[in-house]
Formats: structure tokens, sequence, C-alpha cells
């Protein structure tokens, strides 16, 4: 007998072989050649007659006994079985430590099955078993989860019919979570306990393919994020990126942060930190004026990070163009620098101390099996003066600067205000806004400038002027008290116009820098501007501070022209307990009156 491998190769095929006897008694069935059968691939020879099934390869004899009375011994007595090899196969990828994979199983030429059974193992000390996820073969009952935990997974599953399974299909999945430390795990078809059974109970030929999984294991790059001055800088992303992926962490409250990358690998490293705090609340006049005398050769920076910060426009240097640009942001021109810096996060990494700027944002790092250490660097950029770490209790002294809004005139059809220092003090600089409401007073300009300042106008039609200066020769001024900084001209909208001028932080915050550096408020009681007042001359009496009061009080007053003012003080019953009377010049005056002084 010849046989040749006819048809499609997969699952169970059956030819009958008729025997028609020319001779009785013993006789042999022997298999000379077989042909174009794939390896694995298996030949049986059924023998209906003794229900007894042989496989049979090339060279094979098979003997058998014809019995001229007993039809059965001949004829149709013989089947052989083409039975094709079905494939077995795990595939997995490579995965790195502490995190889940899933893992296949995928079956090729299942065809003519009736059930299959299997136990898979896999090595406990590199993986711990998820689930069994996507059982496109049947549901969770075929599987066997008793002895997951040591590593070993069964399964039986049976169909009524005969399956016939595309090449490919996946049977069923396993989520694995790989555990660090362990480079390597095997997941492998446990032999003995895998069977194929096909149509006429024939246990059909099988291969596995086990799998290996690499696991990638973890190098732990780590550190903080701090200012140059030590101040923690959270919210800050840390960015690890290499060809395959990119990892990020924030730095927490202690400023840390740990990134899991995989060692053998490089990564290119580095942060970056949203912020959408204004930058006035970090950008003061103080880091104009520090500037300055660094640009002067009065004072140069005692840390690189400063020449950093102060670099506003990102040239790569310190110039006069950096102090327009955070002159600019003070005074409200600007909400952001042109430059578009706001943070930068700097590798801690690199020698400035020869040159401020030989830096990068981005650092490599190849890793090997070691845990790398790697610290940033945060300035904000603009803060010269590192007032960032404390906006508030740090940067003022506690002192302060009283202004004066004082002696109104009326010139022709305009009214004139000059803002004047109230006691003699030594500075390097100012900062503040002056608002109005717009309805009553239109802006019309600023003269007599007693200092060199700036201003911002733009949203004067909103009633709002911001301005700052710092003496453009580095040093602290003098000023005597009276001394007038400016001159603000309106001009009132209508004949009945009344408003109050006040100066406060609406736009830019109010503050005054020493000779010493230190920064302290400013202090001014609003000025009233009443149209009517200013042209019948009238007095005007404010309300005493405190009040009520348990000794003193004050009591304000403006006149509009010089002449005798007398203080009367009666008590609930309309007796003059005090008067005190004297000569003052035009403008707002103060009376300081104490019980004690009752008559």
């Amino acid at each position: 007998v010849t046989i040749n491998a006819m048809g499609p190769k997969r699952g169970v095929q059956m030819v009958k072989l008729n025997i028609e006897p020319y001779v009785f008694g013993a006789c042999t069935l022997s298999f000379y050649e077989m042909e174009d059968f794939e390896e694995g691939a298996q030949v049986h020879l059924l023998d209906h007659y003794l229900g007894r099934s042989t496989v049979i390869s090339n060279g094979a004899n098979y003997p058998f006994s014809i019995d001229e009375d007993v039809v059965e011994t001949y004829g149709d007595r013989f089947e052989i079985q083409f039975v094709e090899q079905v494939g077995l196969r795990l595939q997995a990828e490579d995965v790195r430590a502490g995190r889940e994979i899933v893992v296949p199983v995928i079956a090729d030429k299942l065809a003519d099955v009736l059930s299959a059974g299997m136990s898979i193992s896999w090595d406990s000390d590199a993986l711990t078993f998820v689930g069994v996820e996507d059982a496109g073969i049947g549901d969770m009952a075929d599987f066997d989860l008793a002895e997951v935990e040591e590593g070993r997974l069964g399964y039986y599953h049976e169909e009524a019919s005969a399956m016939e399974l595309t090449d490919g299909t996946q049977l069923f999945s396993m989520r694995f979570r790989a555990l660090n430390g362990v480079r390597q795990a095997a997941i492998r078809f446990d032999g003995p306990q895998t069977e194929l059974v096909a149509i006429n109970d024939i246990a059909m030929p099988f291969t596995t393919e086990n799998t290996t999984i690499n696991i990638l294991q973890n190098s732990l790059v780590s550190g903080g994020v701090l200012t140059s001055t030590g101040a923690i800088v959270n919210e800050v992303i840390i960015q690890a990126e290499n060809d395959d992926e990119v990892l990020r962490d924030q730095s927490n409250a202690s400023g840390n942060y740990t990134l899991e990358t995989l060692e053998q690998s490089t990564y290119a490293i580095s942060g970056q930190k949203a912020d959408d705090a204004p930058l006035t609340e970090s950008l003061t006049t103080l880091d104009i004026i520090h500037a300055r005398q660094h640009i002067l050769g009065q004072q140069q920076f005692e840390s690189p990070y400063q020449w950093i910060a102060a670099d506003v426009n990102g040239s790569g240097s310190v110039t006069a163009f950096d102090l327009v640009e955070m002159r600019k942001v003070i005074l409200g021109l600007y909400t952001v620098f042109p430059s578009g810096l706001n943070w930068l996060i700097i590798p801690d990494v690199f020698d400035l101390q020869q040159d401020p700027f030989a830096y990068s944002t981005t650092t490599e790092i190849a890793l090997g099996t070691e845990d790398e250490d790697l610290d940033f660097v945060a300035v904000k950029v603009g803060d010269v003066d590192h007032s960032w770490t404390n906006q508030e209790g740090g940067r003022l002294s506690g002192g302060s600067l009283d202004l004066l809004l004082a002696e109104i005139s009326l010139n022709q059809d305009l009214v004139e205000i000059p803002v004047i220092v109230d006691e003699s003090v030594s500075l390097r600089g100012y900062q503040f806004s002056m608002v109005w409401n717009p309805t009553e007073l239109e802006y019309v300009g600023v003269s007599s400038k007693g200092v060199d300042g700036h201003f911002n106008d733009q949203l004067a039609v909103d009633g709002i002027l911001t301005t700052l200066w710092d003496e453009s020769g580095g040093s602290a001024l003098n000023l005597e008290a009276g001394q007038e900084l400016f001159t603000v001209k309106f001009r009132a909208r209508h004949e009945q116009a009344d408003t109050e001028v006040q100066i406060n932080s609406a736009l830019t915050k109010a503050m005054a820098f020493g000779s010493d550096f230190k920064a302290f408020s400013i202090r001014s009681k609003p000025l009233r501007v009443s149209m009517e007042a200013l042209r019948n001359g009238n007095l005007e009496v404010f309300q005493n501070v405190p009040n009520p009061f348990d000794f003193s009080t004050q009591i304000d007053f403006r006149i509009p022209k010089s002449g005798l003012v007398r203080l009367t003080v009666v008590n609930s019953v309309g007796k003059i307990v005090y008067m005190y009377e004297d000569q003052y010049k035009p403008g707002l005056h103060s009376i300081s009156w104490d019980s004690s002084q009752s008559a």
C-alpha cells in the first residue's frame, strides 16, 4: 500500500480500505511508502473486525487473517485515518517588573476535536497569577484554579460536536504580574496532563510551544526639587523618556519624586512646573533693584541661579532689556514674559560657577544595575531676591511708608493731586496702584515728577494707574518729608463729580524698598475729591480714628486755603471740654486729642 496525504491537512481524514480476497487465511498489509505528510502527522489503521487502531509508518506490516466464512474479516474491514498534529503555543512579550502581562494560549490546526485538557505551570517566584480572561473557548467552569498560587492552572473543555477552529485561535488568556528580582520566567505546558481527544476516540497528536518571559528589572531614579536656597518645590513634573516609553512623576509635599526606569537603558530626564499664580507674587521692584546693581557692577549676584532668574528674556545674559520686561510685568502691561519663561527646572549636574548659562533643562542618564540619584534646582524666572519662597512673611520687614494725597488744587478745569512723602526716608524704590471712579474723574496725565518713575496708564479708563520707581544709579535716594513724588491730573466728568482717590494694591502691589534692601508696606488714606467742595472752598472734617476710643483719637481735616483752624470738643450735655486753635496751610491735616486734656 502506498499512501499520499490528500486534501486539507488538518483534523482527521478517513479513507475506507476494501479487501477483496483471492486467497484465504493469513495475510499481511505492507505500507511501503508514506508521502507528503507534515512532520508530526499520524496514520492510523483501524481494524473494525478486531476493534483495534494501530499507528503505522513507512515500511510497517500489519498481519491479519481472512476467513472465507466470515464476511467481516474482509471487504470494508479496514479504515485508514489521517490525523494532523495540533499545535498549542504560549505567546508572550517582555514585561517590566511590577507590571501586568497577558499570555494567550493559541491553537493551530485544531479540528475534529471533541475535548481538550491541559495543565499550564509557571515560575511562581517571578510571576503572580492575576486571573483568566478572554476565554473564547468555554467558560470559567472549565478552569481549575486550586493551585494557581503554586504556579499551576488546569483547563478541560469538551463539546458535543467536533470543534473546528481556525489557525491562531486563542483558547483563553492568562494575566500575570511580573515580580522584581527575577530576570526571566518560564511558562510551560505540563506534557502528561495535556490531552486532545478527536472523533472516533482518537488521541490527537500535538506539539507544545512554551515561552520564556524576560522581566525587565527596574532601576529607581529619584531625588528632590528645591530652589537654590533650599526651599521645597512641589507639583513639579519629572519626566524620563527614551525610544520606548515616557515616564512621569510629580514632586510631592517634600519635594521628592521617584521614577521606575529600566536598567540598562538611557533616558532623557527633564522637569516642568505649571504655575498659574501671577508673576507679581514673586516679582517686585526689588528684583529690578538687585539686577540693576549687578549690571552696574555695584553688587554682583551671589548665586549663578540669580543670573538665570534675572535673564527673563532668555538671551543668555542679564541686560537692561531684562529690567524693561520685569517692569512691564509689575506695572500690569504683561501677565507673562514674552519669552514664555516661568519656571526653569534645572538638573543639578552642571558646573555653573564659571558660566551661569552653561546648563540645559534636560540631562541624559545611562542606567546600569544601580539606582540613580538626580536632584533638580527650581528657578522662578524674575525672582532674583528669592521672595517666592515666602511671598508675604519673609518679604515685608514690618515697617511702612506713609504717602499723602494732599493739597488738591484746581488749575482751570483740571484737578491736580500731588503724591507726597509724609516723613523723611531713604528709598531704593517703590511700587503701587492708584484707583478712582472713572465715571467721576477722567485721567489726564502725570506731571511734576519728583522722581523718575514709570507709569502704566493703559487702564486709566477703568480708573487704575500703576507706577514703580527704582533709582537709576543703583543707590538709595533720600526723600524729605513733604517731598512730592509726582502729581496726577484729572478732569471732572460733570459738575457734581464726587469720588475717592486712593493708593492700594489693586493691580501693582503697594510696596517700598529701603536703603537696606528691606521691603515694607505703603500706607495712605483715601482722598475725597468733591468738585462742589473745591469750588466753594468748604472745610472737610473726617471721622475720627479710632471711634469709639478709650484714651486718644485722631481727627483729620482738610482746608482749601490758609487760615486759623479751631477745634472744639463738647461732651454729651453740650459743655465745651477742650478747645484748640492754630494756623494751617491748605491741605490735609491731623489733630490728636487725649481725654486727659478735658477741662
